[in-house]
């Protein structure tokens, strides 16, 4: 199974670290919280500020919320925020920057922006109802001056932490979002991969299969009258037998190279394809009654190209032997006009006598090497009996060359 890529992986310039930190979420949250409340209890006791026992409280109060901060973000700024109407407030500022930054971090962006607000706005409440109420209270209530409600709104720390939190937020979505991106790709390439091995394994064993069980039918059926054409059969179904070991010996030792290996293989299989005649005496003595015609130009000296013409028409026949119900005549017909090459395999059997037993792997290859090249391809009964494959591929300005 393909091991998947993670956030993480896209930036992980120290993996230890990561697995060290990721394993201990619990300690680091622990530690964070000692160190942004620890340090000013410390500052707040030995400067001896006014009320300082009641900062040293609110600050351990604070240092205790900020351990759940991962898990409830918005609530422990609220939490925090309500502190900081402690007799020294400034010593809050910083508790309470890191609640703000693990909300940005934590939350979607809207909710992040909430949690600002809250931070702002809570200690306001708190200190303007302790007035209306005539309790003390550490600070004046906020007066409604733009400028005095602006200076409180916009407090730096706590605009710079909601700001970098967003900006971490941001970039962990980025690559989150890149990850699954990639992770996509590699499934596609994977089926992608299947499916052409799985499309090499039916052109070489279906095919071959098919013609071996062809020939050996028809040489258990002449053995006593025509012993020496059964002596022909018989080596030849040996004969295709080795090429079809050879070829599944390729394919298999394609499974275990790279991928860089298997598509220089796959493409440059044509190169050894063997020409249509050696093709159509193959399944001439299978007992195919196949006739090949060629019209126009010959074709361009094109691997691929070739491979193609090759690969369909041997699928074609190979249906046509399986399916076509005694038929008469099959004729294979390579046309080139113009820029295309039309390939047509037409049979006058019934092929309604013989239900299918395949898988449709076989049309599937055919419309794929097709569309490989720009081409397109059909199949199907003809009006008059019998069946029809057929397949137009583009020659572009490929020069001409010999015939494949």
């Amino acid at each position: 199974m393909t091991s998947r890529i993670t956030a993480a992986d896209l930036n992980d310039r120290w993996p230890a670290a990561r697995r060290l930190l990721a394993g201990h979420r619990r300690t680091v949250d622990a530690c964070l919280a000692v160190l942004f409340a620890g340090v000013p209890i410390v500052a707040a006791a030995v400067l001896a500020s006014p009320g300082w026992p009641a900062t040293l409280a609110a600050l351990a109060l604070a240092g205790g919320a900020l351990f759940w901060r991962r898990g409830h973000p918005l609530v422990v700024v609220a939490v925090v925020a309500a502190l900081t109407v402690a007799p020294a407030p400034s010593y809050l500022v910083v508790p309470l920057a890191l609640a703000v930054y693990t909300a940005a971090v934590e939350t979607p962006p809207l909710r992040a922006l909430l949690g600002y607000g809250m931070a702002v706005v809570v200690p306001i409440v708190i200190t303007t109802g302790k007035h209306l109420l005539g309790l003390p209270a550490n600070t004046a209530p906020i007066a409604p001056n733009p400028i005095t409600l602006g200076a409180n709104v916009v407090e730096p720390l706590l605009v710079v932490a909601l700001v970098a939190g967003l900006i971490v937020r941001a970039a962990a979505v980025h690559r989150s979002d890149l990850a699954a991106l990639l992770n996509q790709r590699i499934d596609n390439a994977t089926v992608l991969e299947r499916n052409r091995i799985t499309g090499e394994m039916h052109d070489v064993v279906g095919h071959s299969l098919t013609v071996m069980i062809a020939l050996a039918n028809g040489a258990a059926a002449s053995w006593e009258k025509h012993p020496e054409e059964s002596a022909v059969a018989v080596r030849r179904v040996a004969e295709v037998g080795q090429s079809a070991l050879l070829d599944l010996q390729r394919t298999l030792r394609m499974l275990r190279e790279a991928d860089r290996s298997l598509d220089e293989t796959l493409d440059d299989s044509g190169v050894a394809a063997p020409p249509l005649e050696h093709l159509i005496e193959l399944f001439r003595d299978a007992g195919l009654p196949v006739r090949l015609v060629r019209r126009g130009p010959a074709l361009p000296d094109d691997a691929l190209l070739c491979n193609a013409v090759h690969r369909i028409v041997r699928e074609a026949l190979t249906n046509a032997l399986r399916y076509a119900a005694e038929p008469t005549l099959v004729e294979v017909s390579i046309e080139r006009t113009g820029d295309d090459v039309v390939i047509r395999v037409v049979d006058d059997g019934d092929g309604r006598a013989t239900p299918s037993r395949g898988t449709g792997s076989g049309l599937l290859g055919i419309r794929e090497r097709a569309n490989a090249l720009s081409g397109t391809s059909g199949a199907g009964r003809r009006d008059g009996g019998g069946w029809e494959t057929w397949a137009v591929l583009p020659v572009g300005n490929a020069a001409g060359g010999g015939h494949g």
